[in-house]
């Protein structure tokens, strides 16, 4: 795998088809409680895997307010395919993304 330079982005370099079960999270730290915020992996920049949208509210964690998105699917790649995770705010745009994760394993 390589990102190609591409910030939240796995590209897949080898030359056979295969599947990957991958693993995306963030965690996305807010002023207030209760905004809403959504997580989804897209195949190849356009192809929303609509299975995958993670939505979370933020709750109080200490003196701020923190939601956690998780989301995995399995899907087949071919060579120079790729994943990218997508952050989307439904209710606030004041969240600030913290750690984020994209993993691929093969299944």
């Amino acid at each position: 795998f390589d990102d190609g330079g591409a910030d939240n982005r796995l590209r897949y370099t080898g030359t056979t088809t295969r599947k990957f079960l991958i693993f995306a999270s963030t965690d996305i730290l807010d002023d207030a409680a209760g905004s809403n915020y959504s997580i989804m992996l897209y195949k190849n920049g356009t192809t929303a895997i609509p299975e995958t949208e993670c939505r979370a509210n933020t709750a109080g964690k200490g003196g701020a307010f923190l939601a956690k998105l998780v989301t995995n699917w399995i899907v087949s790649l071919a060579m120079n395919d790729y994943v990218e995770l997508f952050v989307a705010s439904i209710t606030s745009d004041d969240g600030k993304p913290q750690r984020m994760r994209l993993i691929a394993t093969p299944v």
